[in-house]
């Protein structure tokens, strides 16, 4: 190591893991920045940080931070994004069951530099336990989705084709194999559906249509049923996760047009629940009507492009399962979070009106097994 990146790192080897705004420091992040090599000489001076994105992400706290440096250099960051764990107790105890840190850190470390997709630049990461820190690229010059909101057409239909150039790569192949840190099951978030349906019925405060009531107790004492089906299914990188409020939307025809974040639920599993998640959830329902088997004609491109051996109608038929899976995830979602108030309790309305309505329109109860 040369003496001016020493002088830079101090005599001290190694510095605490922020777990707060308060802890996010000039020298801390002149530490971090010199130790991966992103400045050589300068000094981060000064630095002014705020807390983004509000209530929009459950499982981590994301801070947007603005640098100064006492000189320039060509490939330091003027500004940057890092994100900690959550505050609430409780939802730090979440992100510690499902390894959520561990997982997208990997992602970023592991998958991002050879994905055929634009991802944030990743500066640094930390696993740190009980902490976990990681600081990316600051793509705030993009419009953040909104879930509540909702997504265009256009913009799902550029998600799924992304999506779907990603997970080709990774297709049922030993790229994805060697990705052991990657659990193929996010059960935790969808698993309690038969013990959580009557009660649901009982105290959602909207009006649920006839067909998506049918649908609930078709699937009734079937997760198991369905759990299985996936597992049988080929596999690929999973999101997850895959809604307005983890997308950025970027100029028109260019490769940040749209931008996919928020990692820390990622999966190998059947590639068309992103397809489902996202449609499902978050798209307006004028636009979705009518519009599902273009989004998937859109993600089934994107996976062909990497000559892999799978047939439409199996995409149609990962589709419903996915689907399906949505639909249980929202009901537990709910349940879950049936007492929030404010943009929550906004969001987990329009998450399960859309998601039910979307899967009673392609006929997800289909592929249950009728006995």
């Amino acid at each position: 190591m040369n003496n001016k990146k020493q002088q830079l790192l101090g005599k001290n080897t190694r510095m605490k893991t922020p777990t707060n705004l308060s802890e996010i420091t000039s020298e801390w992040l002149t530490y971090i920045l010199a130790q991966e090599g992103h400045i050589q000489c300068s000094k981060v001076s000064g630095i002014k940080a705020r807390i983004i994105g509000g209530g929009n992400n459950f499982l981590s706290t994301v801070v947007h931070v603005l640098l100064e440096y006492d000189r320039r250099e060509r490939n330091a960051p003027n500004s940057l994004v890092v994100k900690l764990e959550p505050t609430s107790p409780r939802l730090r105890n979440i992100t510690a069951e499902t390894h959520a840190f561990e997982r997208e850190i990997r992602f970023y470390q592991e998958v991002a530099p050879f994905a055929p997709i634009r991802l944030p630049r990743c500066y640094y990461a930390a696993i740190d336990p009980p902490n976990y820190l990681l600081v990316i690229e600051d793509l705030t010059f993009a419009v953040s989705g909104d879930q509540v909101a909702g997504l265009h057409a256009e913009q799902v239909l550029e998600t799924a084709r992304l999506m779907g150039r990603l997970q080709g790569k990774y297709w049922n192949n030993d790229a994805l194999a060697n990705l052991t840190w990657m659990p193929t099951t996010n059960r935790r978030f969808w698993s309690n559906f038969d013990s959580l349906w009557d009660s649901f019925l009982e105290n959602y405060d909207g009006l649920l249509e006839k067909s998506s009531r049918q649908l609930g107790d078709k699937l009734r004492g079937k997760t198991k049923w369905l759990e299985d089906e996936i597992e049988s299914r080929p596999r690929t990188i999973v999101h997850s996760d895959l809604r307005a409020d983890n997308i950025l939307v970027g100029p028109p025809g260019t490769p940040e047009s749209i931008i996919i974040l928020d990692w820390q639920l990622a999966i190998r599993s059947i590639g068309a629940f992103d397809v489902a998640r996202m449609m499902g959830g978050s798209e307006l329902p004028d636009e979705r009507h009518g519009h599902q088997l273009d989004v998937l004609h859109a993600w089934f491109d994107g996976i062909c492009e990497s000559d892999i051996d799978y047939s439409w109608e199996d995409a149609l038929y990962d589709l419903r399962l996915g689907a399906l899976i949505t639909f249980c995830w929202s009901v537990q979602f709910y349940n879950e979070y049936a007492n929030s108030q404010g943009r929550t309790k906004k969001l987990i309305q329009c998450m399960s009106e859309r998601t039910f309505d979307s899967a009673v329109e392609m006929d997800a109860g289909r592929v249950l097994p009728t006995n």
